[in-house]
């Protein structure tokens, strides 16, 4: 009921169906006819998106672009990702959504990102457990395998460590070390190149950091790619 311009309707949300009512109104003036009015309204229920992330985020190398994946079992809804200042939006149907993040608008280190979901731009909600996208320094493999000659592991941060170039190519690898006496100083598997001149096989009474002098190495690449021998100066 209502005087004047203007005059209120409440619907009961429970008489409402989750599609498209029409309302035909007419006009009640107490001993008069009653009016139908020409027009109708149309109330428009929309559920509140209850979709939920599938990836909780993803580490990928600097250069590379990033996804996060969403699940819906609700069809047409809006989806939009903020992240670093940037926005991408999605609309789709079906159990999968994707997000697809440029690598030119992810930066080093943790992107958050924060997605919302909206019903044809009504009941928007954000979705909860924001995934991180870590973006890590990219690999660099060296082309070269190079094995020295001389290293000085000396405690100066330069030259400590026995590096060989291009290690990285030959995971399964095993290094031996021996002395001038065919004594095994040093073994591992994997190696990493981290070897600082200390032995850890026979070790000697007093210290375990060898002398200065020649030392001799066998480096099996692994998986059958070959073998490599040679001579090690250590200079203390």
């Amino acid at each position: 009921t209502g005087t004047g311009a203007d005059a209120t309707i409440t619907v009961p949300s429970g008489s409402l169906a989750n599609t498209i009512s029409g309302i035909t109104f007419t006009a009640l003036n107490a001993g008069c006819p009653t009016i139908t009015l020409n027009n109708t309204a149309e109330i428009i229920v929309r559920n509140v998106p209850s979709s939920s992330i599938s990836t909780a985020g993803s580490q990928i190398e600097l250069g590379n672009d990033g996804s996060v994946s969403v699940i819906s079992s609700e069809s047409d809804i809006d989806y939009e990702a903020n992240y670093n200042g940037f926005t991408v939006a999605v609309s789709g149907s079906g159990a999968d959504i994707s997000f697809l993040f440029p690598a030119s608008e992810l930066v080093l280190g943790e992107n958050q990102i924060e997605i919302t979901a909206s019903n044809n731009g009504f009941c928007k909600v954000t979705l909860t457990g924001m995934p991180i996208i870590l973006v890590k320094e990219k690999v660099v493999v060296s082309e070269v395998f190079f094995i020295p000659e001389a290293f000085s592991p000396n405690g100066d941060g330069k030259n400590d460590f026995f590096i060989i170039s291009g290690i990285e190519k030959y995971p399964n690898n095993s290094l031996q070390i021996f002395n001038r006496w065919g004594v095994k100083v040093f073994e591992t598997s994997a190696y990493q190149n981290n070897w600082d001149g200390i032995a850890k096989e026979n070790l000697q009474i007093g210290s375990s950091n060898l002398p200065t002098g020649t030392y001799f190495y066998i480096f099996n690449k692994g998986n059958e790619q070959g073998v490599e021998k040679g001579t090690i100066y250590l200079r203390r």
